[in-house]
């Protein structure tokens, strides 16, 4: 029973996180800066390396499917890492208006 709401409450948010992503308004060129913590400096994803920005994604939970032979720009890396950095706002943003969500999994 448990393991039934699990996986339904699984497919659900990855529908919500589709839908939201799905829905989003495209990204500008400049939106590639992120805040650094509690400070309010501001850190440009491009001026970061393929592998902190790798490490941006597998932190949060998510992992670069890579295509065999494909040969990666550091431009998808940031863009990986935005998309990343957006899924995960999104997931918080429905988790905080959805409290119930957790609830459900206790």
């Amino acid at each position: 029973m448990m393991r039934s709401k699990l996986h339904s409450l699984f497919y659900f948010l990855v529908l919500v996180i589709l839908f939201a992503v799905a829905n989003s308004e495209p990204q500008e060129a400049n939106e590639t800066s992120i805040t650094n913590g509690d400070d309010d400096e501001y850190i440009d994803l491009v001026d970061m390396t393929d592998e902190e920005l790798e490490e941006m994604c597998t932190s949060r939970g998510f992992e670069l499917v890579r295509e065999d032979g494909q040969v990666y720009t550091h431009k998808d890396y940031v863009d990986a890492a935005t998309e990343c950095l957006q899924i995960a706002t999104d997931l918080e943003e429905i988790l905080q208006k959805n409290p119930q969500i957790l609830e459900d999994l206790k």
